[in-house]
């Protein structure tokens, strides 16, 4: 007989850190991340699932969050038939009023119902990429890192040129956000196909065939991000997909995708979440591919505390 289990009690609160170097996005310089924690305690443990939509990827806002909230934890606790804990397409069965939230709500109270359903799993934690910040910096320890790379890709090679021959066991994975120069492109991925350590270059451009032509005229692996909800075409022809929990609306979506495409990479990837976040993704992404190096470090983002070490 299947166990059940209710959500006894839900709260929220905001939280918003500070960050090392302020962002620009969309025209608007941020300082802070910031967002909301849900935490609803199941069978008198509690556990934290995090809202925090990032301006010029989520459609909706930090105010949109904070309206929605009170409504979204009342419906928790108030259902009528006990929880049943199940990560897959139901998992809001027994919440069809929530099935209609924004990402980001869905995505913390999957966080939670993971957290909750994997309490008595062993804690393995996956491997983790950074982001390349220049040249002076120590990237001994990483096994990927990410490379992003805007416009003119050229401008790049010698930069590039030099942190292949300094880290040559170090992936580099770059990511182009669909803004590299489609008619620069067929080169560029020409030129990478010269390193021995380059593992992908992802969303390049915003050209489909021009960005499917020129990896695989190069032999270099195509990965997917923007395109899980933009433009299926391109994650079709991918050989890597790289999922972000949080924009896509939860656990059940990324297990929805490896089931979709099981012959294709999964790699995880962060919105710039807390470090609460990021150590639900480094266990979620052990639990989904164990030897995938994930991309969901963002510690380095956020300025230190006073009085932390």
């Amino acid at each position: 007989m299947t166990k059940e289990y209710k959500v006894e009690k839900v709260s929220f609160q905001p939280y918003s850190l500070k960050l090392k170097k302020p962002w620009n996005i969309n025209d608007s310089v941020v300082d802070y991340r910031q967002g909301f924690y849900l935490a609803c305690t199941i069978s008198g443990e509690t556990f934290i699932g995090e809202a925090s939509p990032l301006p010029g990827l989520h459609l909706e806002s930090i105010e949109d969050i904070e309206q929605r909230l009170p409504k979204v934890s009342k419906i928790l606790v108030t259902t009528k038939n006990p929880l049943l804990f199940k990560i897959s397409e139901d998992l809001f069965g027994n919440f069809p009023s929530l099935t209609n939230e924004p990402p980001s709500i869905t995505s913390a109270i999957e966080q939670i119902f993971w957290l909750f359903f994997n309490r008595q799993s062993p804690t393995q934690m996956a491997n983790y990429t950074t982001i390349y910040t220049g040249r002076n910096r120590n990237y001994q320890g990483y096994k990927a890192i990410k490379w992003k790379v805007r416009g003119k890709p050229m401008l790049v090679w010698d930069e590039l040129n030099a942190f292949s021959k300094a880290w040559p066991n170090t992936l580099i994975r770059i990511d182009g956000n669909r803004s590299i120069d489609p008619e620069e492109l067929p080169k560029f991925c020409e030129v990478l196909s010269k390193f021995k350590n380059i593992d992908y270059i992802e969303e390049p451009c915003s050209n489909l065939r021009v960005a499917v032509d020129s990896t695989r005229n190069a032999g270099i692996k195509l990965a997917a991000d923007e395109s899980l909800w933009l433009n299926e075409s391109l994650t079709k022809e991918a050989q890597v997909i790289v999922a972000k929990p949080q924009r896509l609306g939860g656990v059940s979506k990324v297990l929805q995708i490896k089931r979709k495409y099981p012959d294709k990479r999964l790699v995880l990837s962060h919105c710039f979440e807390s470090p609460k976040t990021v150590a639900f993704l480094s266990k979620l992404g052990h639990a989904i591919s164990p030897t995938e190096n994930h991309g969901i470090y963002t510690q380095e983002f956020f300025a230190t505390p006073k009085g932390a070490s």
